[in-house]
């Protein structure tokens, strides 16, 4: 929830709102955590919502999750008894004659004592006649496999429109393109409208005023994506050298919103100074001449005169 103060945007967390009405006009009225209220006019509130179901306006709450968030609870309380009970319970032994409760005690502690306590280092439980059996117990607790706990996680992913790879930073480029496309571009677009009707007026508005939120999709992306992005857009006076230094987070660089393309990489205000006329190019092929054969006299060669004309040949009238 976004509340406009003072023409200041400033974030509210409330425990809880309520739209009322004073004289005609709308309020929105909410309680913060340490119980303190406050209202404003509900014209100065922007409010995003999500999981709109019933409510148009508050949207609706986690309620859903409930059911989920019972069933990990359950799971981690299985896990934790079932720790404490093998730790516990380990053998079974049967006492051979009738004792009173204090010496059974009494005959518990002192066999624990002796056998499974650090002090025995031979590995070997030996018991005496006052017990007539004694046999290990093999505590088999239920607990959830990981096929469960996965199904159980992406339960909860999928509310939230997210993934685990996303929430333990092990996502690639791919994974990363499908999470701003699904979560991060809708939140953008919608906060980009709030804030824009909060900020202009409707004719404002209609002049083609907006305030858009964005974020570089290239950020995330592999060396290799980038460079091919870098070069490919860059060629092509598409990008200049600041918005190749935007890809790679670095710094901008004197002259760097010139933009320039292929042709020996020359400036794009400057492609008509090195674009010449081209020149036309005479090629004027020669006879080739022949070695004359033994008794016989070479030919005699054609002489051109100053007007290009062979002689004896008369050019055309």
């Amino acid at each position: 929830m976004l509340a406009l103060l003072s023409n200041h945007r400033n974030p509210l967390l409330p425990q809880n709102c309520e739209i009322i009405e004073y004289q005609g006009k709308v309020y929105l009225r909410y309680t913060f955590g340490n119980g303190e209220h406050a209202a404003i006019e509900f014209e100065r509130v922007g409010i995003l919502t999500t999981h709109q179901y019933k409510d148009d306006i508050f949207g609706e709450d986690n309620k859903t999750m409930q059911p989920t968030m019972q069933l990990i609870q359950t799971s981690n309380e299985g896990i934790i008894n079932a720790v404490k009970n093998s730790a516990n319970i380990r053998f079974l032994a049967k006492v051979a004659n009738m004792l009173k409760p204090e010496d059974i005690k009494k005959e518990r502690d002192r066999f624990t004592q002796d056998n499974l306590s650090s002090d025995n280092k031979s590995g070997m439980i030996i018991y005496d006649n006052k017990f007539s059996d004694v046999k290990p117990v093999e505590s088999k607790p239920y607990t959830p496999n990981a096929l469960q706990m996965q199904q159980i996680q992406e339960n909860v992913c999928t509310h939230f429109g997210t993934n685990m790879d996303i929430l333990q930073n092990k996502f690639n480029e791919d994974t990363w393109n499908a999470y701003y496309e699904g979560k991060i571009e809708p939140f953008a677009l919608q906060l980009s409208l709030v804030m824009s009707n909060m900020t202009f007026t409707p004719r404002e508005l209609a002049h083609g005023n907006a305030i858009t939120f964005s974020a570089n999709r290239l950020q995330y992306a592999s060396n290799n994506t980038k460079l091919q992005v870098s070069t490919q857009l860059f060629d092509r006076g598409l990008l200049n050298r600041n918005g190749v230094m935007d890809i790679w987070n670095m710094a901008h660089v004197e002259d760097g919103d010139k933009y320039y393309i292929r042709k020996e990489y020359t400036e794009v205000s400057e492609l008509d100074k090195h674009n010449k006329e081209p020149q036309s190019v005479i090629i004027t092929q020669q006879p080739q001449q022949t070695e004359p054969t033994a008794g016989q006299e070479p030919e005699p060669q054609p002489q051109q005169t100053g007007d290009g004309q062979q002689a004896g040949e008369k050019g055309e009238e």
